[in-house]
């Protein structure tokens, strides 16, 4: 295990500056990686943490959009959470949720986004090891699902979508997806509103209404 010294954006509390801590991570222990950061998206979260409208632990290392290249795998870890081999410097893209692969809906369901369990990485330690993607040296922690990005596929295009295309994804699955030829209304014209107004586009839907302002 190699240790790497690396800088972080972290908030200490609400409306407070933006505040530059540079920490050391360690290797990666077994079933992690760790990671360098390639890019990192703003989500519309990271501004209701700053305002206060949700409560922070305390200080916390922001940022949940993110794409790494891995740099160091621990023992155990040879593919990402869809099965595909992974090996050194491989561009991917993770969640910021540990689920716990033991409840019903992970196991039975095989929905570990409706984790029964879940942990949200992204609040822990702003001192310790961190999956949030405003830090320069990413760890991803045993269990976090992560994915490797298509060598054909650029990181531009992934990360301009953050995590609304994939809230937007799941959501449209959970209703049964859309018919050719259906009115789709989109109440809300925020990143998520947007994300269902493009997938439904391309799911030919015939008429699509946006309603409302962004949250």
């Amino acid at each position: 295990m190699t240790s790497r010294t690396g800088k972080r954006a972290v908030l200490t509390g609400a409306h407070q500056p933006i505040e530059i801590w540079e920490r050391e991570s360690p290797g990666a222990g077994p079933g992690e990686a760790v990671l360098k950061l390639q890019f990192g998206g703003v989500c519309g979260t990271d501004v209701h943490f700053w305002h206060g409208e949700v409560p922070l632990p305390g200080p916390v290392v922001l940022g949940h959009e993110g794409i790494g290249i891995i740099e160091e795998l621990g023992e155990g870890l040879t593919t990402d959470s869809a099965g595909a081999p992974i090996s050194i410097g491989d561009r991917v893209y993770w969640q910021p949720v540990t689920p716990c692969h033991h409840c019903y809906p992970c196991t039975i369901l095989n929905d570990v986004s409706m984790c029964e369990n879940a942990f949200a990485s992204l609040f822990g330690d702003a001192n310790a090891p961190t999956p949030s993607t405003y830090s320069e040296v990413i760890t991803l922690g045993a269990g976090l699902p992560f994915y490797k990005l298509p060598d054909d596929t650029s990181s531009e295009a992934v990360i301009a979508f953050g995590c609304a295309m994939p809230t937007m994804l799941q959501g449209m699955e959970r209703l049964g997806g859309i018919q050719t030829g259906q009115t789709v209304v989109v109440q809300g014209s925020g990143p998520v509103g947007l994300a269902a107004t493009m997938l439904a586009h391309l799911a030919g839907a015939h008429q699509v209404i946006m309603i409302g302002a962004p949250a």
